[in-house]
């Protein structure tokens, strides 16, 4: 049976989520939506999509939908995941699920009130570099892992030689007047693969700071994240000059361990030096292509909505995540450690 979805939001993003949607087998995107009815159109054509509509509600009252997938910009979310789980529709939602912890935990809320599966995409989990990272870890070639650090530095943040057609003041312009922009729009995304490495954290202490005048929120942040064992250093910049985006869309660092070191970044991606192997790279699909991460997620959804098998981005997982990248603006206001909440379970 095909899985039937609708698509909610055609902007950039959709193009490589429609992508993914047609290597998924059997699931097929009958339908999208977009309040600019004209750039629903333009998608729609673009992928052969049949049928498109001004709204969500609208789509979901003509279509005998399977799913939804929200591509829309974080401050939308909480209104479409609310609405959807109340026609009873499984979400795959776009990462940041909100910007505040309470819209999240209303979000989830409803979705168990009505019954309904909330996956979050957040695809970077999915990247056969992290994947590879995982497995050595787990592995012990590195013996127990006591430090971390993520780097990411681009100067998207401003027209640049290196950048002249930047996503984020071309492609993605909402971002521009988005008062929480790096940690929940970037660096999110090195905060879930350390939790999806290292287990779930305790406290987080950040520094973040504005320095393109042409945004409104954070292109420079530091996150120092404790887990029960170690901590993580995660370091993140849109506005640092003479940087050239590397081929892989992961980071530079490294993860320290007991008996060796996992380096990230350069040609390979990642080396291993370790006192049981010596120096070597691990075997891992090399291909360095963000959508194919959105494949492997959507592929992922779709299984566990035949299986029942519990997603691996479902919402009290995903939480986790959020928690830290949203404490993580309270302790840069504060200038404090901030904890790690964790959800309640009456809205779990």
């Amino acid at each position: 049976m095909t899985i039937k979805i609708g698509l909610v939001g055609c902007g950039f993003i959709s193009r490589s989520h429609l992508r993914g949607w047609r290597r998924v087998p059997d699931a097929e995107v009958v339908a999208v939506s977009d309040v600019d009815l004209a750039r629903a159109r333009e998608r729609a054509a673009e992928f052969d999509v049949p049928r498109v509509y001004g709204s969500l509600q609208e789509m979901l009252q003509a279509e005998a939908l399977d799913a939804i997938d929200v591509l829309t910009p974080p401050p939308g979310h909480k209104e479409i995941v609310l609405i959807a789980a109340v026609y009873g529709k499984p979400i795959l939602c776009q990462k940041p699920l909100a910007l505040e912890l309470s819209d999240a935990e209303e979000m989830i809320a409803a979705c168990h009130r009505h019954g309904v599966r909330l996956m979050v995409n957040e695809n970077t989990r999915w990247d056969p570099l992290v994947q590879a990272l995982r497995s050595e870890i787990a592995g012990g070639t590195i013996g127990t892992p006591f430090y971390a650090r993520f780097d990411s530095r681009y100067p998207i943040a401003w027209p640049t030689t290196e950048y002249p057609n930047s996503f984020l003041l071309n492609k993605h312009r909402f971002l521009t007047n988005q008062t929480r922009l790096i940690i929940s729009e970037k660096m999110i995304h090195f905060i879930d693969v350390a939790r999806f490495l290292f287990g779930d954290a305790e406290t987080v202490y950040a520094q973040t700071q504005n320095v393109s005048p042409l945004l409104r929120g954070d292109d420079l942040a530091t996150l120092v994240i404790k887990f029960p064992q170690m901590f993580i250093v995660v370091e993140s910049s849109w506005c640092s000059k003479g940087y050239i985006r590397p081929s892989r869309r992961f980071v530079s660092g490294a993860i320290e361990g007991t008996e060796g070191t996992i380096f990230l970044g350069g040609q390979r991606g990642v080396t291993v030096v370790s006192d049981q192997r010596g120096t070597y790279v691990p075997a891992f699909d090399p291909d360095p292509q963000e959508e194919e991460t959105f494949y492997r997620a959507q592929a992922h959804f779709v299984e566990c909505l035949r299986t029942g098998a519990p997603f691996e981005t479902g919402p009290e997982d995903n939480y986790k995540t959020l928690a830290i990248a949203l404490k993580a603006y309270e302790s840069a206001a504060s200038n404090q450690v901030v904890a790690i909440p964790r959800l309640d379970a009456g809205g779990s």
